[in-house]
Order: C-alpha cells, then structure tokens, then sequence
C-alpha cells in the first residue's frame, strides 16, 4: 500500500524511475502508466538483478475481466452476470478467487454478480504445481466499479391504423446516475435513438416494441412490450331526404373490423346535435341541410363521415266525390295543393282493390256497399301522402220474370220474379210491339215462333233496370210411323219422322196390338205370330206439349231348315240331305250352303270335297217366296289321314338295318303298320333286316289310322360296301430310335376312305391318314389299323409281321492328361461305353480319324479348344456317339528386354513382349515418356514400338512401360511396368 515518486531519466525524460526496498516474498506494483519492475540483490561481494515483472502484462498469472460495462474504466452495473478470466504461464492446480463482496469460488473463469453499487478488488490465486523457490502460488487483482442500473418506463399515444403513433421513454435514473442513450425498435426492426419515438404503423395487429435505456456508465435497462395497432373505425350513415311532414331519422352503420365502437356524436347544420348512434332530428323548414357523424372505438381510434339531405316544400292531399246508383260511374276530383316540387305520381286505391294512377279517378263499382277511397300523391319522385273519403252505392233491383204454356195454343201466363237487397220497387210490362201491361201478364199467341217480352223495374232510390227475355212457342208434330211388313222372327227398326216446331220430344210410348213395346224413339221390333199388326206412337214434347200417330204392319210365316251330314276321311266328299219344311201355300224357293262361313253350294242337296281335316261346320239358309229365312248349322268331322314315315340306319354290308317307323297322326291314333322289305312282309313300328349284298333296295310302308284312314309311303334303302385294307410297312426291324414307313394300298368299292384309326402298340394312337411312326424303346410291337369310309361303314386289320426295335448302344469315353498344354507329346483318347460296343470310330475337330480300337493316341498342333467324336456300334448295328470338349492350354514363354536400339537394323530394333506369345489374350502396352506423356500404345502383342513418337525417331533415354495380359481361359491376369532403354 505504500506509494512512490518517479524521478526523470536524464536525458531522456519520456522515462521516469523509482527505487523502493523490499523484503522476500511476492509483492504487487500498481502504477497509472506502463512501467517494468527489475529486482536487485545487493550483496558484499556478489549483486544480481532479474526482471521482477511489468503491469503491460503479468508474465506468471493474470486475472482480468471480459464484460467491463465500459472501455475507459472496469466496471459493471448491478444485477449483470461479470465474467472474470484466469490465467497463467504454468499448469494451474488450483484456481481460487476473491470477489471482494465476502464471496469466493473455485474455477479459472467465474461468473459472479454484485448486489450493490460500489468499487471491489476481486483477487485470484493460482496454484503452482511445484515450489520454485519463491511461492506455491500467484496472484493477481483487478478492479471493478459497479454502478446501479435505471428503470425504464415509457409512455404512448393511441395506436391506430395508419396515425404516427409516439412513443416517450420515461425512465428514472438513481443518484447520481445520469441519461445516456435511449433506443427503440419495431419488430427487431432497425434502431431508433432518441428519448422520443414516433413510427406509423400502416397495418393493424400485434407489434413488439423494444426500448433500451443506458446510463452514464453504461448501464441498462429494457422494456419489451406486446403493442396492439387497433383499426380505425369507418364512419358512415346514409342520409335519406324526408318530405315535410316527417322527421329524419340519421342511423350510424359505421363499422370496425376489431374491437367495438364507443361514441358518437352528431351535428346538424341547423344546429341540431345528438351522441347517440340513432340521430332523431326534425328540420323546420324545407331545404338542404349537413350532417356530420364522429365515431371513437374503444381503443381511442376514432372516423369521421359528413354528409347532405334534402327536405321537400310542404304537399297537401285532398279530392271530392259524389254517391250514385250501382252500375253508375262514380267521379273523384283531385284538389291536391303544394308549395313546390313537381307531381311525379299519382295513384288511387279503392278497398274494392282497384288501382288507378290518373290525376282524376273515374270509379264503377260491381258491388253495393260503402267503399273506402284513398288518394296518394308523389312530389319529385319521393314524397308520397295520401287522403282518404268513403263512397256509397245504392242497389238495383234485379229484373226478372217467369213464364208458362208456351205450347201454340195455350194461353201464355208471365210472373216477375225481381229481387233488391233492400228498399222497394216498382214493375212495367213492354211486349214485342211496343205495349205495355200491368203485372201479372197473360196472352194467347196465334203462330207459333219467338216471341220477346220486357220487364222494367225501379227502385225507391231512383235506380232503374229491365230485363228482356225470348219466350218460344213450340208446334211439334208427328209426320209418319217408319215400320215394314215382314217375315215372323225377323227383326225390324220401328222409328217415326217429326216436324219438332221449335221443340224436341222427351218422353216416347209405343203400343204394338195395344200393348207398350219401347219408349226409345228407335226401337228393335221381333216379328212374330202372322197377320196384321196395329202400332201406336204418343210422344211428350220437351215443352210438355202432347201428340200421338196410329199406323199398322203385316207379318209372313217363315220356313223350317234342317239337313242330315255323315263324317269322311280328309280328301274324300261331304254329301249333306236337305231335310227343311214350310206351311202351305208358302214354298222354299232356295237354298245355300256354306262350309266354315263360305258358300260352298246353292243346289238342294250338294256335293263337298275336303282338303284338311277337323270340325267342318255346315250351314243351310233356305228362303221363302215372301223372302223369309231360316238357317241351321251342324257340325262335322273330317278325320285326318296318318302320315307316313320311316328312318333306317346300319345300311353298312353285313350289318342288320334296323327301320323304324316315325309315321304321325294329328288327331286320332296310328292303328297299324305294315312293311314291304326286299319282297317280304313285316308289321310293327321298328323291324329289321340284313341285305344279302351291297346294292340300293326299294322298302314300302302302310298306315291306319283308328278311323281307317291310311296313308303309304315307299324310299329307296342303299346298303354301302366296306373298305378292303391293304397296309404294310417299309421295314419290320431297326434301332431306337427306329422311323417305320407306311405302305398304304387300301380301296373301297364305291365312294371313299375317309379316316383311320392307328394303334401303334407303344401305347400311342393315331388318326387319319399315317405316313409313318417313330418308336422310340426297344421291344416287339403289334399294329393295328381300322378305316372308315365316307359312309361310315368300317374294317379293321392287325399286321401280321411286329415290329422289332432294338436297342443302341451307350457311348463314353476318357481323356489324359485333363488339362493338356500345347507342348504335351499326345493326349490320349479310352473308350467307356457299355459293354455290348465292337466298333468304334473317332474323329478330332483338326482332321483326325480313327477306326476300330478302343484307345487311341493323338497330338494337337497349336493350343485352343478341340472336339472329339466317338462313334460306338454293337451288334445289331445300333449306334451312338458322344462329343467332348478337350481344351489345349498354351504355356506362356515370354520376355521383355530392358533396351532395344532402332537405329536401322533388323537386330533388337523394336521393345515389346517376345517369346511364346500364342497364348497372349487381351494384351495392352503403355510407353511414356519422362514428361509423362504417352508416345506409343497397342493391343496386339505383334505390334511392338519402333522407338518413333507422332512419326519421328524418339529421344534416347529412359522411358517407362506398362504392360498388362491374361492366358486364354483368363484364369490369370499378368501386370508388369519397369523401364527400358532407347539407345541409337
């Protein structure tokens, strides 16, 4: 702790020293400016001096601190972590530190925070690993102020959509602490520096606003704060202009997209103001008048929207009318009256909904009673009022009359029968000709036609109607009765013709002999019991007016038809008797007969053939001489014929036909079936017989049917010729595989052989026409073949010769050595076939032939791969042969020289391999020169490098190869690279 005064070197006084005197041990130097400190041992006889150290840097252990707040002093601020820092020359054993606030730890690099404002010492000790004659340990102090941070604090205006926000940083700062440096920044945006802030925010939303304070001594303080940019609301209203009567009504449809609106306030040009979000307001007077709307949201962001209506001049409704009678037009006069404007509408209602859009209203009305009437006006296209009246209209009466005995002849009586709602009436009478009578009316017309009659009527209201009707008097009339005379049993039509007289009939009675028979105005009339008959028609006209007719008819006795008819076989003749009878003095003067509904015959008793079979029906019509008819219709039957017809089938020579019968009857059964078959006699459905040769035959055949109806038929039998086989075989006897040859000689007496059948006796079938067969296993075989012809007629023939196929022998034979080289003397070839072998031949791949050993001795000229035949024969002259692959290796004898010399002469004037060299495959040689280039390359091991590169004499001297092949089974690759020499 003790100071020192420096002193000025002479004579160079930018250097100062001092002399302080200590004792033994570590010592600290402090000083404001750089200074190295020597220490000096002064003895009697000896001195010494060292450098002790220098404060530019501790040359054995130094603390420092890394984070210093501030570049001109050590210093940090309350609460912040300072990071101190350790070292030394020598491997430390122990750290230890003192912080100088009554704390401590244990490690090179501490982190420690002060928890007061103030000036410390923080010492580090650091621990030698061996004593070294002064100390186990070193030292070394730094100082560190710590001074006390501000608070930070900030004010704001409103955030709103596009409004410059300004933002103010407040903070406070502790004695004596003193601002610096304030800076702000928008969403980790750039930097703003200032204690005032302003930013405008063109969007809304959450933003992050950061402000960082510092003090004097680089202190810090920060706010981070979530700020939210809230939308402007959107002002807005929608004026309506109003008529003069009525009060605006100004309704805010201002908008926000977030958040809610708080206020509103309005003004009004004639002074009128309201904070309501619905402005109810009254204008005196007619005219243009400003609105103006402010709105605030709850975030303090706040719109403006201004705006005009227009109040129309003053219009008032008023119209005039009068009552009428129903059916009358009723007027309504408009008196409507206004201060300015243009009429653009008018409309009347009525509550009979009718519409009119006329200045003046003219109104029929279609039903009695008090109607509402109401005028509305438009001015200018948008004010409407309107004015309401009610309207009486008195009732009519409803004319109307009836009448009756309106028949010509009657006295015609009229009635009225007019109605009103309510009051009273009066009643006038006009007729056609212009009179006019009291009620009632009574009068007798002397023609009959159309006659019109008037009623006028009035009420006690003055309300006058009339009613004109047509009244027809009717003159109906029976002119003539339509009947005829006629046959008894006959049908006639019995009508009448009228003259209807402006009616028509209703009601119809006929009386035949004074008996009711219709009451249709046509009727169907069944004559019957002869003689004269007397008719009656009494008719009620549709007017009610009555009328009758008498007339009369005569009826004729009619004839009695009957006929006898037996049944036939279809193809033979119907003969029907006329049996028909008539009363005299009437005669049957004719007579027609129809078969099925078609006239077959006019005589008396006829003569019918038949065609087809089943039930004929006959009908006789026989005819008076007053035209009368009768008619009868019997039923008989045309039995049907049977239908002949057989089938026949083996119609082979020697096989029994067999016939079978497949005659057929529609109706009825087949009682019997009788044959003529090559002159003999047969009965039955299915007989069968065997033609004595092959030759076409004639076969009849009857049938009776259980009516005795027959039918025959007769077809022509042809019995068809078998084949005659002829087959033999080229060779009887061979070796397997053994190939037979077919001889085919077979013939048929008419038509052809159109399939065989072949049974080979090895198991294999075949069919159709056969060239051939290959037996494949030695043994004895048996064939068989049958033929069939174009008629299906068969035979068949077992060869009475077997074919013999014998067996081959099995060829194999060995080789030594295995693996032969192109200088082995001879390679040599042992039979290993089966034993029945006593022949052999051999053959090599290069022209060798040998015949009859069974060992043979052969030498191969070059390497390469040969073939090797041998052919074994045996006994039966069966043979086999066998193919082997015998590949002759090529033993490489090769050199490569290390120098050549290409100077011209045919001795050692090329590089490359040399030697035996046939067995070289796939060769490639590299040549470079000392600059690494490539003068010479092959792939053929006879090309050699003639010492040239690009087509001169190459340099002498050293070049290098690279040489690379393999033997012909490439089963090993050679490599070599070395150098070699060019000499010329």
């Amino acid at each position: 702790g003790a100071s020192a005064s420096f002193t000025a070197v002479p004579k160079n006084s930018s250097y100062s020293y001092t002399r302080l005197t200590v004792s033994a041990g570590n010592h600290r130097l402090k000083a404001n400016a750089g200074f190295i400190a020597t220490a000096y041992g002064e003895g009697q006889y000896e001195s010494y001096g060292y450098a002790a150290g220098a404060n530019i840097k501790d040359l054995t252990a130094v603390a420092k601190v890394t984070n210093s707040a501030q570049n001109n002093e050590i210093s940090n601020c309350i609460g912040s972590p300072t990071q101190f820092a350790g070292s030394a020359e020598y491997s430390v054993v122990k750290w230890e530190w003192d912080f100088g606030d009554g704390t401590r730890d244990s490690v090179q690099n501490p982190s420690h925070t002060y928890t007061d404002t103030g000036s410390y010492t923080a010492t580090m000790y650091s621990y030698k690993p061996a004593f070294d004659g002064c100390s186990n340990f070193d030292s070394s102090q730094v100082e560190i102020r710590i001074y006390d941070v501000p608070t930070a604090a900030i004010t704001k205006s409103s955030l709103c959509d596009s409004v410059t926000a300004t933002f103010s940083e407040v903070s406070t700062f502790p004695s004596p602490e003193q601002h610096l440096t304030t800076r702000w920044s928008i969403n980790d945006g750039a930097y703003s520096y200032g204690r005032n802030f302003t930013h405008l925010f063109d969007t809304i939303g959450k933003f992050k606003l950061f402000m960082e304070v510092t003090s004097k001594h680089n202190c810090k303080a920060s706010i981070i704060d979530s700020v939210v940019v809230s939308p402007n609301p959107v002002a807005m209203f929608i004026p309506k202009d109003v008529c003069f009567y009525d009060t605006a009504y100004l309704n805010s449809t201002s908008t926000i997209t977030s958040g809610s609106l708080a206020s509103y306030s309005w003004e009004t040009s004639d002074g009128g103001g309201n904070l309501d979000s619905l402005n109810a307001h009254y204008f005196a007077d007619s005219g243009k008048y400003y609105v103006s709307l402010f709105v605030t949201s709850d975030s303090g962001c706040s719109g403006f929207y201004n705006d005009s209506l227009y109040k129309y001049p003053r219009m008032d409704v008023s119209f005039t009318h009068n009552d009428t009678c129903f059916g009358n037009g009723n007027i309504f006069t408009n008196n409507t009256s206004k201060d300015g404007g243009q009429y653009t509408d008018t409309t009347w209602y009525t509550s009979a909904l009718d519409t009119a859009h006329t200045y003046n209203y003219g109104k029929l009305f279609d039903i009695v009673g008090t109607y509402s009437v109401t005028l509305v006006m438009e001015q200018d296209n948008y004010c409407r009022d309107s004015f309401v009246r009610t309207v009486d209209i008195h009732p009519l009466v409803v004319p109307d009359f009836s009448f009756s005995n309106t028949c010509f002849g009657d006295t015609t009586v009229f009635t009225d029968a007019s109605t009103i709602s309510n009051g009273t009436y009066t009643v006038n009478w006009t007729d056609g000709a212009g009179g006019s009578f009291s009620n009632p009316y009574k009068t007798k017309y002397n023609s009959a036609g159309i006659k019109t009659m008037t009623l006028t009527v009035t009420s006690d209201n003055g309300c006058i109607t009339d009613t004109t009707k047509q009244i027809t008097i009717t003159n109906p009339q029976i002119i003539k009765l339509n009947k005829a005379d006629g046959c008894a049993g006959t049908v006639q039509q019995i009508s009448s013709t009228n003259s209807m007289g402006l009616d028509s009939f209703a009601q119809y009675e006929w009386k035949i002999n004074g008996a009711t028979a219709s009451t249709d105005s046509l009727f169907s009339n069944l004559r019957n019991g002869k003689g004269v008959k007397k008719i009656l028609l009494e008719v009620t006209s549709k007017n009610g007016c009555k009328i009758s007719k008498l007339d009369s008819f005569t009826v004729f006795e009619a004839p009695k038809a009957a006929f006898n008819v037996t049944e036939v076989c279809t193809k033979q003749n119907l003969l029907p008797t006329d049996m028909s009878t008539i009363t005299s003095p009437s005669t049957i003067d004719n007579h027609k007969w129809y078969v099925n509904g078609v006239l077959t015959s006019v005589d008396q008793n006829p003569t019918i053939t038949t065609t087809s079979y089943g039930t004929k029906t006959i009908k006789l019509i026989t005819t008076s001489n007053n035209n009368c008819k009768d008619s009868i219709s019997k039923n008989v039957e045309v039995r049907p014929l049977p239908v002949g017809g057989f089938n026949f089938s083996n119609t082979c020579f020697g096989e029994l036909t067999q016939f079978t019968s497949n005659a057929s009857i529609p109706a009825g059964t087949i009682s019997s079936t009788t044959w003529k078959i090559d002159n003999s006699n047969f009965t039955g459905l299915a007989p069968s017989y065997t033609f004595p040769a092959a030759a076409t035959y004639n076969v009849s055949q009857v049938t009776l049917s259980n009516y005795g109806c027959k039918d025959s038929i007769a077809k022509e039998v042809i019995i068809n010729p078998l084949p005659v086989i002829d087959i033999s075989l080229n060779s009887y006897i061979g070796c397997e595989p053994f190939d037979v040859v077919v001889i085919n000689n077979s013939t048929v007496a008419s038509g052809v052989i159109s399939d065989y059948l072949w049974t080979w006796g090895d198991g294999q079938v075949s069919a159709g026409i056969a060239n051939g067969h290959t037996y494949v296993n030695p043994n004895s075989y048996t064939i068989k073949v049958s033929a069939t012809t174009d008629k299906g007629c068969k035979d068949s023939l077992t060869l009475p010769t077997q074919v013999v196929v014998n067996k081959n022998p099995k060829a194999d034979f060995s080789f030594t050595p295995l693996e032969p080289s192109n200088i082995t003397e001879y390679v040599t070839f042992k039979d290993s076939s089966s034993l029945d072998v006593i022949a052999w031949d051999w053959i090599t791949s290069d022209g060798g032939i040998y015949s009859g050993s069974s060992s043979v001795n052969h030498s191969f000229a070059d390497s390469g791969s040969y073939f090797v035949t041998l052919t074994a024969t045996n006994a039966n002259g069966c043979q086999d042969d066998i193919t082997k692959l015998v590949y002759v290796n090529a033993d490489l004898f090769v050199h490569l020289p290390n120098a050549f010399t290409p100077n011209g002469d045919p001795l050692n004037s090329h590089f490359g391999l040399s030697g035996i060299t046939q067995g070289v495959s796939q060769f490639k040689m590299m040549i470079y020169n000392r600059w690494g280039q490539q003068v010479f390359y092959s792939e053929d091991v006879n090309i050699k490098w003639d010492g040239t590169f690009l087509g001169k004499p190459a340099e002498q001297g050293v070049y290098v190869y690279r040489m690379e092949y393999t033997n012909p089974k490439q089963t090993q690759w050679y490599y070599f690279n070395g150098e070699v020499n060019l000499l010329r």
